[in-house]
């Protein structure tokens, strides 16, 4: 474990597994301070008073939040590093007693002098539930929040597939609308060549669902900002694809080569969205090609 000795600030290097709750004694290279190691658990965290902390699972130094900045685990952990031995609180104990005793016998006619002391144990134990509820409070949130994203990932995850599958499904029917344009082309102009009225009911129903889905994935996770961006740019590609086949402009040679760039741009950018899909959503998209079957040729 790599950390700073907490009088020059110096580099020292322990090997961790030998720091036990016990706590365990080394020298600064630098300055030669002692300096004292031990590992506490994450519940004692509010009553952490002094020393820097480090991370048990990667050694990386910890803020103030629940979650480790190296490793990413969730209330990690952790090791102390000291100047001072931490004090054991039955040998704690045994000392206020001790001097409890030496001094009680000379002030004995006076009862009056133990009030104080009592009124600090209340205190230091409001203080102790306090902090312990401050503690269980920090949990419970820091649970519902994680609980929170990963709902949030999931759900994405399942309209962002639906998203796709619409896409990919209205790419498909413009594939074969055109394929039967393209022929009537070598027979006859453009002008004279209009999609079928069928046809056309089912581009335009395809496309308005494929809006109602892209509207369900307009806040993605943080981790999700690259794949939301490939899948919109696919959409505006798909959405004029659309436009053109319901209506066809041009020369037949404009038409067929525009066409062809839009087809070959939309092969390409599921082909890349595929393999560029973090691990949560390439889990959700192999499921969905199970589900969804014009999904299984990409």
């Amino acid at each position: 474990m790599n950390c700073s000795c907490t009088k020059c600030s110096s580099d020292v290097v322990i090997d961790q597994t030998l720091i036990s709750e016990n706590g365990t004694e080394a020298k600064c290279p630098e300055c030669k301070s002692r300096l004292w190691f031990y590992k506490e658990s994450f519940g004692a965290r509010a009553l952490n008073k002094s020393g820097e902390i480090y991370c048990s699972h990667c050694s990386s130094k910890l803020g103030h939040t629940i979650v480790c900045p190296g490793c990413k685990t969730l209330y990690p952990d952790y090791f102390v590093v000291r100047s001072a031995k931490k004090v054991r609180r039955r040998s704690a104990k045994r000392q206020r007693s001790n001097v409890d005793f030496q001094f009680s016998a000379p002030v004995r006619k006076s009862r009056s002098s133990f009030v104080p002391k009592k009124e600090t144990v209340r205190l230091q134990r409001s203080f102790k539930v306090v902090a312990g509820i401050i503690v269980f409070v920090t949990l419970v949130c820091g649970g519902a929040y994680g609980f929170h994203q990963y709902n949030k990932k999931t759900q994405y995850s399942v309209d962002y597939m639906r998203a796709l599958y619409g896409i990919k499904t209205g790419t498909d029917t413009c594939d074969q609308v055109l394929s039967d344009l393209k022929r009537k082309l070598a027979a006859q102009s453009l002008s004279g060549i209009s999609v079928s009225t069928k046809d056309s009911e089912k581009l335009s129903n395809l496309k308005d669902k494929v809006d109602k889905l892209m509207t369900k994935i307009n806040s993605p996770p943080e981790k999700f900002t690259k794949a939301d961006k490939q899948i919109k740019d696919l959409y505006r590609i798909y959405a004029s694809l659309n436009t053109l086949t319901l209506a066809p402009v041009g020369s037949p040679e404009n038409f067929t080569e525009s066409t062809s760039k839009l087809q070959d741009a939309l092969s390409q950018g599921f082909q890349k969205l595929k393999a560029d899909m973090p691990p949560k959503l390439s889990e959700e998209f192999k499921t969905a090609q199970v589900k969804y079957k014009s999904l299984r040729d990409m």
